[in-house]
Formats: C-alpha cells, sequence, structure tokens
C-alpha cells in the first residue's frame, strides 16, 4: 500500500511540473493526502488548487478540508475573503455554519443555515445545505431548520426536498402524504414546467415511501414508471422485484427484474438476497439456497440469514432453520434491524417450545 501512495505521489509531482498552471494535479494531491489521513496536507494542496483556479467547488473542498482538520476559524476567514463566491452556492453558506457550530457559536450556526436554505433556489443545493446540517447536527435537526426556513415559501421543489428528508428520516407515512399531494402535478396533462430531474426523483420518492407506508399497488405502479424512464435503474428492479415476490405474490413476474438487478450488482449482498428469496417464492429451492449462501458470504446481512433459515425449515432441515434463525437475531440485534429481530425471535419461540 504504501509502495503505491508513493508511486502516486511520484506521478502528480511529475504532472505538477509538466502542467504547472492546471488545478487538477494539486487537487488530486490534496484528495490523496485525505484519503491517507494527512489533513493539514491535504489543506495545503487545497490551497494551491484554489488559487489556480479559483471556483465555487474548489473553495467548497479547501474549506471542508480546513474544518476537517479542526481549523474551523480559517475557513470562517477563507469563506469571508471570497464572500462573492460563498454568496452564489448556498451548501458554501452551510459550511460557515458547521464551522460557526465548530466553534460553539450554535445560535450564529443555526442563523447561517437558515440563510443557507434560504438562498436555495432548486432541489440539489437544498439537499446539499441539508447534508451539510446533518453533519453538524444530525439528521433530524435538519430537517428542523429545513422546515422552519421554509415555512413561507411555496414550491414544488421544496416540497420534493422535505420529503426526501422524511424519507431519510424513515417518516414514510409522512413522506408519502406529502407526495401524494403533488402527484398530479407530475400526471399527464398537468401544467409544463417539471424538470427532469425531479420527476426522476419524484417517482423513485414516491414508490419507495408507497412501499414502506403498505401501499403495494401504487409502489408496484410508480417502480414500474421508474423503469419505463430508466430501464436499468438497479434499485428499481431489485425493490420491485422483492415486493412483487415478498408483497403481491408475482414471483413469476419478480424473478426476471430481480435477475437483471444480480447481473448489474453480482457484489451487492442485498441485492442477491432479494435474487435468492424470490427464487425460493418462485419454487427454486435448491437454487434459492445457494444464492443466499452466496449472499451471507459477501456480507453477513440479518435477513439474509433469517431467509436462509425459511429455506431450510421449508425443506424439513428444521436444526439449521434454528441456527440461522438465532444467526439472525443475533445479527439483527446487533445492527438496530428490530423487525428482522421481532420475526426471528417469534420464529425461534414457535421451532424451539
Amino acid at each position: 500500500q504504501t509502495k503505491r501512495w508513493l508511486s502516486l505521489e511520484t506521478l502528480l509531482e511529475q504532472a505538477i511540473e509538466r502542467y504547472p498552471r492546471s488545478p487538477a494535479w494539486p487537487r488530486l494531491q490534496a484528495l490523496a493526502e485525505m484519503q491517507q489521513g494527512n489533513i493539514d496536507e491535504a489543506v495545503g494542496k487545497f490551497e494551491h488548487a484554489f488559487e489556480l483556479q479559483p471556483t465555487p467547488k474548489a473553495l467548497a473542498e479547501l474549506t471542508e478540508a480546513l474544518i476537517t482538520a479542526q481549523r474551523s476559524d480559517e475557513a470562517i476567514e477563507m469563506l469571508r475573503a471570497h464572500v462573492e463566491l460563498t454568496q452564489q452556492v448556498p451548501p458554501l453558506l452551510a459550511m460557515r455554519g458547521r464551522a460557526l457550530a465548530a466553534l460553539n457559536q450554535p445560535e450564529q450556526a443555526r442563523n447561517a443555515f437558515i440563510l443557507a436554505y434560504g438562498r436555495c433556489q432548486d432541489f440539489s443545493p437544498f439537499i446539499g445545505v441539508s447534508n451539510q446540517a446533518a453533519s453538524t447536527w444530525g439528521l433530524e435537526q435538519a430537517y428542523e431548520i429545513a422546515l422552519e426556513a421554509t415555512q413561507d415559501r411555496h414550491a414544488l421543489w421544496i416540497d420534493l426536498a422535505l420529503a426526501a428528508l422524511e424519507h431519510r428520516l424513515g417518516r414514510y407515512s409522512e413522506a408519502y402524504s406529502r407526495l401524494l399531494q403533488l402527484e398530479p402535478q407530475f400526471r399527464p396533462g398537468a401544467p409544463a414546467g417539471v424538470q427532469p430531474q425531479e420527476r426522476d426523483t419524484f417517482e423513485n420518492l414516491l414508490a419507495s415511501c408507497a412501499h414502506f407506508a403498505g401501499n403495494y399497488e401504487h409502489a408496484r405502479d410508480a417502480y414500474r414508471r421508474v423503469l419505463e424512464r430508466v430501464p436499468d435503474n438497479m434499485a428499481a428492479l431489485n425493490n420491485l422485484a422483492f415486493l412483487l415476490a415478498e408483497r403481491l405474490d408475482d414471483a413469476e413476474a419478480a424473478l426476471p427484474l430481480a435477475q437483471r438487478a444480480a447481473a448489474y450488482a453480482t457484489r451487492d449482498a442485498n441485492v442477491q438476497d432479494t435474487l435468492g428469496w424470490v427464487q425460493f417464492h418462485a419454487g427454486q429451492s435448491d437454487a434459492a439456497l445457494q444464492t443466499l449462501l452466496t449472499s451471507l458470504e459477501l456480507e453477513p446481512i440479518a435477513l439474509t440469514y433469517y431467509h436462509v433459515a425459511e429455506v431450510y425449515l421449508a425443506q424439513g432441515q428444521s436444526d439449521r432453520a434454528v441456527q440461522m434463525f438465532e444467526f439472525a437475531a443475533e445479527t439483527a440485534e446487533k445492527s438496530n434491524d428490530k423487525e428482522t429481530l421481532d420475526k426471528a425471535t417469534q420464529r425461534l419461540n414457535e421451532l424451539t417450545q
């Protein structure tokens, strides 16, 4: 590993000698230093990249490195010195909030975040500000500040962004209700003006929130609209396959979707778990067991242990099933997966009484 880093450093030094006015090379140096944990060295490289090309992105990377290096006072001075860039980019205003919070100035930090949210004019910067707020105080408080900052503003993208935050918080019913109110604006015959990114975000959120909120038919239809727009959307393929097999008793329709997703993500344990579970529902018990065991080799996930246990139980191998239910419960407890823990515990009670 050390030899590879030294080789990379040599190549980057040579590139800088050859192209001394290009900011790309000191930026790559900085990123390499960050990966090695050399934060102060990274700050110097980011400063050089910013001097060569003083863009908002370069300023954001430099400020992020200063905050990471616990040099928040310098971060604030850097943002103040380049106020013309800072005022253009809401996430940079949010970084000022992060730095102020690190300096134990919570009220000023909160005001900085409210200002940052207020400067947002579309979805992406709003989510960028939310990510900065979440890094500072956690997602729950980021959401509360976002609500406060937007209480007198009304726009489709604001509701969409708030729904995205609610989804991340696991408030699926709240997000689903908000999305249902937006749905007429995304259907045929609605007034023009919806951006493609907004439509994609809406359909993905609607599908997931409907799924978690228990409206499975609505979720199925939304996932299918996602796949009409992006046929190779791996998450939609995987989630729709699981939904069809687990909730809508349609393993026949689920199987080709799960197979496509698994072909795209051969090293993704969750996707392989879905394929195995769909195979089980499709009556392919032996294939399901092999796929699920392969998934466990990739990552020991509680739900996969539970699925393996159910397959063993269906095959009449109750001793192995009990062992796997125990693994499922143990892993679920460690990962705070309450749903799987409850299911595995119930199965163990049934089998060991």
